[in-house]
């Protein structure tokens, strides 16, 4: 149980881990290649472009690694897990987190460009404010108060939930479909906004391509 316990914090969190630094090092090698400003001249809004287009790439990619990472654990340890369809939408609510936290970095990477430090330790601070190595009851109580309003918390509880004990979805507390939706619905909103924002400050100064 101890095995999956981890293992469905880890997949879950690594697969948050791939898709937002593939999203920020591809955004930051077209910069660098002078190819980004192609992709802003189509009449769509900036940010969808990059939610559908790069994000979606992203998200496949970071899919197949963390499955392959799955059933190598599963092949070579062994990992009891109940599957459920219910799971799927915890991983819903997760990838929505993700597109959202890869539209600000990806807004903050058009104005700064080098921002590589900065998202390693934003990405740092929600692994272990997440959920995905300790328990929210066993965290000190301020950085549980902030887990929870991390993109991955609430979906990492409600998956393990789903998968280890064989309960259904929850509407209220930790992993609850409430904490779950406005989380997602928050933090894609605030990523679409930081993204056309960033966007229209780098076109109107002429700074799309200066690195």
């Amino acid at each position: 149980r101890r095995t999956g316990w981890l293992l469905v914090g880890f997949v879950l969190g690594m697969f948050f881990y791939l898709q937002a630094q593939k999203y920020f090092w591809r955004q930051l090698a077209e910069i660098q290649a002078g190819t980004l400003e192609q992709v802003y001249l189509s009449p769509l809004p900036w940010w969808v472009l990059a939610a559908v287009g790069r994000v979606v790439a992203s998200l496949l990619e970071a899919l197949f690694v963390v499955g392959t990472l799955y059933a190598v654990v599963a092949l070579t340890v062994g990992v009891d897990l109940d599957w459920d369809p219910a799971v799927s939408v915890p991983i819903a609510f997760l990838t929505a987190g993700s597109v959202g936290y890869s539209l600000m970095i990806g807004g903050l990477t058009l104005l700064w460009k080098r921002i590589e430090v900065l998202n390693d330790v934003l990405l740092l601070v929600i692994f272990f404010g997440g959920g995905m190595f300790v328990a929210l009851d066993d965290m000190p109580g301020w950085i549980a108060a902030v887990g929870r309003f991390l993109p991955i918390t609430h979906p990492i509880e409600s998956a393990r939930s789903v998968l280890l004990d064989g309960g259904g979805l929850t509407l209220t507390g930790d992993g609850g479909l409430v904490w779950m939706a406005a989380l997602a619905a928050g933090w894609l909103a605030a990523g679409a906004l930081a993204f056309h924002r960033a966007a229209e400050v780098v076109r109107r100064d002429g700074t799309l391509m200066r690195y």
